[in-house]
């Protein structure tokens, strides 16, 4: 209606919407991507699909990678369960309750035809085919029993049997891989994120960057004098300890800052996220917080923006007062 009113024809409008969605298409492609990582093996679906929904519905781009070009195995306990019955057993919590949470954070309803637990969930390829973090916003990692395999701690082991094997080696690129990644984003002011198990990956990340090293070798943990969260049991606690961690936890999501030795220069501070558990209300809780921070402090980026400014008549930049109705903007 409005270009109706300018004289414009149907191809000069039809033009002009073009520009505007092609604009917004490339920049939405090059600047609001997450890139998720979840285990090959044993990924928790709940952490998995509360994460990659709301940040689709908050409009960002996922991405999911793991460590191999195959579909990830999921799980959750008991065996068979679902997001209803998950969120029914967090103490004071209830699924009417998350639902109500995720439609106040989100602005979109959850759907509730993903609450049964899928065997698998489809990736889009191998972590280690990404190339650099110049494409994402932010890193997130699931959590799992078997994201514990790709912590930077010199041990590790084969995951997967038969045609899902991958060997100790594979095992080990990845989480290195992780972990350069991960330390791209923060010196860049990108945030990162570990959930329940997989908050171990964070606190195992190591500067400078290691690379095929022998454990003795290894570096300190850019959390070492910080604080984190994680899975709620003993041994979380214990290796959070050792390596210099404070363990807060009582806390669902814990934000930190990288140890002083990491060369991020004031940019990564307050961008290393933990969680602790894998209850749906408490990813909803991480992924608000993940937006939060993004939304507060943007990725600075050295790729342009063009934008197109559309207005109508003659401007008199002489006269830029509202009064001035041969104006049908104010002067720019």
């Amino acid at each position: 209606y409005y270009f109706k009113m300018m004289n414009l024809s149907n191809d000069v409008v039809i033009l002009i919407f073009l520009c505007i969605i092609t604009i917004f298409v490339q920049n939405v492609n090059c600047q609001d991507k997450i890139l998720i990582f979840v285990a090959h093996e044993e990924t928790y679906y709940s952490e998995y699909i509360v994460m990659r929904e709301a940040l689709t519905h908050a409009g960002y781009q996922v991405e999911v990678r793991s460590a191999s070009n195959l579909t990830a195995s999921t799980y959750m306990i008991p065996a068979n369960t679902t997001i209803e019955s998950t969120a029914n057993t967090l103490p004071a919590g209830s699924y009417a309750q998350f639902q109500t949470q995720y439609q106040n954070y989100f602005g979109s309803a959850w759907n509730s035809t993903l609450n049964p637990t899928p065997s698998t969930i489809p990736v889009f390829g191998s972590i280690l085919d990404v190339l650099d973090m110049s494409m994402y916003v932010a890193l997130v990692v699931v959590g799992g029993t078997g994201a514990q395999a790709y912590n930077v701690d010199g041990i590790y082991s084969s995951q997967g049997v038969g045609s899902r094997f991958l060997s100790a080696t594979t095992v080990q690129n990845v989480a290195e891989k992780l972990n350069s990644l991960a330390i791209e984003a923060i010196i860049s002011g990108k945030p990162v994120m570990g959930q329940c198990h997989g908050a171990g990956i964070p606190a195992n990340w190591r500067y400078p960057i290691p690379n095929m090293t022998p454990r003795t070798q290894l570096g300190p943990s850019i959390l070492s004098g910080n604080q984190a969260t994680g899975l709620p049991e003993p041994a979380t606690a214990d290796s959070l300890s050792t390596l210099g961690i404070i363990y807060f936890p009582n806390s669902p999501v814990v934000i930190a800052s990288p140890h002083t030795s990491v060369a991020y220069n004031n940019a990564g501070n307050h961008k290393i996220i933990s969680t602790r558990d894998w209850y749906p209300q408490t990813v909803a809780h991480a992924a608000l917080t993940l937006l939060n921070i993004l939304r507060t402090f943007p990725p600075t980026t050295s790729s342009s923006i063009d934008v197109l400014i559309l207005h109508g008549g003659a401007v008199d930049q002489d006269n830029c007062h509202y009064t001035n109705r041969n104006n049908d903007i104010p002067c720019n």
